[in-house]
């Protein structure tokens, strides 16, 4: 059997938890602060939004995170908030109004797996496996390298709750009928 993860956290307590503020709208990023992650093409993204308030939580650890931090801070000072690295992040995903992955190159990843079981409207790039595992009917799937693309979408999701709302559930849906333990185990097999 596997090991029982500890369960996910509520939205206020899991802005407690990550020390966000409690109200307001937050953007999750979550991976490897790398260039092929698109840091810096969702601060790009994120700072272009001028007309909306939104900050960014990230969450993890890279070779990119010092220059991006500061190049964040000088265009867009205390928008962005840098965790570092947080164990079992998945359980946090509560905390955000969307999950943005903004990579460049990316396989088949776990992180989207566990923002699409979170109900987390989803904004991503639309490269390596990513589209395998969610389509426009769950997500707003982008270009990469786009920051205007990404902004445009991430702009989406906040402006229309109500379909990004119908989006993660969608996605919801399918990790757990694709996606889960059980039936993820069964194809492997």
């Amino acid at each position: 059997a596997l090991a029982a993860h500890p369960s996910p956290l509520n939205r206020a307590e899991a802005r407690r938890a990550l020390g966000l503020p409690a109200e307001g709208l937050v953007a999750g990023w979550v991976g490897r602060v790398s260039r092929e992650k698109g840091i810096d093409v969702f601060i790009d993204a994120l700072s272009s939004l001028q007309d909306r308030v939104i900050q960014a939580a990230i969450l993890g650890e890279g070779p990119e995170r010092a220059t991006e931090a500061a190049r964040a801070q000088s265009i867009a000072p205390s928008r962005f908030i840098w965790l570092g690295a947080v164990p079992e992040a998945s359980r946090y995903f509560a905390a955000f109004d969307l999950f943005v992955m903004s990579s460049r190159t990316e396989g088949l990843p776990m992180v989207m797996l566990e923002a699409m079981a979170a109900g987390t409207p989803i904004v991503a790039t639309n490269v390596g496996g990513i589209p395998d595992l969610i389509s426009p009917k769950e997500a707003v799937l982008v270009a990469a390298e786009d920051p205007g693309a990404l902004a445009d979408a991430m702009r989406a999701v906040i402006d229309d709750r109500e379909a990004a709302s119908a989006r993660a559930r969608a996605a919801q849906l399918r990790q757990k009928t694709e996606f889960d333990v059980g039936p993820w185990s069964a194809r492997y097999e």
